[in-house]
């Protein structure tokens, strides 16, 4: 039986053997991890706070689950961030939908409405 499998080994070679084997593949393992992170860096993986018209209306769905419908348009900035004006019909009674207007920014995955301070 191999020592691999859990059994003692009868000598200390069998163990020692087995554990140089393995030993061998790491560095291919290592350069293997070093060229995977090098690929997810370049492609952009990381994130960033850039937000585009589909994450906003995917936060504001997260934030009013009642609404049924979200279309968010680009619509300037507001202090530097990219303002986002959004049109939802929004519960007002279990059988009533109204539409209501908002104006968002959508900044390092934080959600804000602004629409008291912009006119929409």
């Amino acid at each position: 039986m191999p020592a691999c499998a859990g059994a003692a080994a009868s000598k200390p070679s069998e163990t020692m053997n087995a554990t140089v084997s393995f030993r061998i593949g790491i560095p291919g393992y290592l350069k293997a991890v070093a060229a995977l992170g090098a690929v997810l860096l370049l492609g952009g993986c990381g994130g960033s706070s850039a937000s585009n018209t589909s994450d906003v209306e995917k936060a504001i769905l997260v934030r009013s689950p009642d609404s049924s419908q979200v279309t968010c348009e680009r619509h300037g900035e507001y202090r530097g961030a990219k303002l986002y004006r959004c049109r939802m019909d929004v519960a007002t009674s279990v059988r009533e939908m109204r539409p209501e207007s908002s104006c968002y920014t959508l900044e390092d995955g934080r959600l804000e409405n602004v629409t008291r301070h912009v006119s929409c």
